[in-house]
């Protein structure tokens, strides 16, 4: 199974790159042709924090994908409405993992129908440099939470775990 991660700003292009970086097919959705393009001819460049550069291969699109993958939602919380009304419409339901900063996605992610869904804290520290590049700032650590479904659908994600990216799962 794939990912596709929806946003990619610092957090989506950090992800991006450690999800690849563990052998995972990963799909970055952004809004701009530009973006898409760069992405796709560029790969991700991750400025590791110890200066070092890495790049990672991605595919890039500007329209949501229909495959059966692991939807990463990584947009800003003022952005999420919108998306919700537009995977609403296209009627996408995917498992998803939102990781947007603070709770109040919770509630909005909460009144969908998407039957998998689980939240997701990130502590690391990320700086996106330009529209396929990320500074990782600092190590900290990715903590995948349920929401409701399946949540073994989301283990795929704990295969990314590293020193450098790790990821634990929270147990009820």
């Amino acid at each position: 199974m794939d990912v596709v991660i929806v946003g990619a700003g610092s957090v989506g292009l950090l992800f991006g790159s450690y999800l690849s970086e563990s052998g995972l097919g990963v799909t970055m959705v952004v809004r701009r042709e530009e973006q898409a393009r760069k992405l796709n001819n560029y790969g991700i460049r991750r400025v590791n924090e110890d200066g070092s550069e890495s790049i990672f291969r991605v595919h890039a699109t500007t329209a949501f994908p229909t495959d059966n993958a692991v939807w990463i939602i990584a947009v800003k919380y003022i952005d999420l409405q919108q998306f919700l009304v537009q995977l609403d419409s296209l009627q996408i339901k995917n498992p998803m993992l939102f990781i947007q900063n603070g709770l109040d996605h919770f509630g909005m992610a909460n009144a969908t129908s998407i039957p998998n869904l689980a939240f997701a804290t990130v502590e690391h520290g990320a700086r996106r440099l330009d529209d396929n590049s990320v500074q990782h700032n600092g190590v900290g650590l990715v903590t995948i939470g349920a929401g409701r479904g399946d949540s073994t659908v989301f283990d795929i994600i704990e295969n990314a775990n590293s020193d450098r990216f790790p990821v634990t799962r929270h147990v009820n």
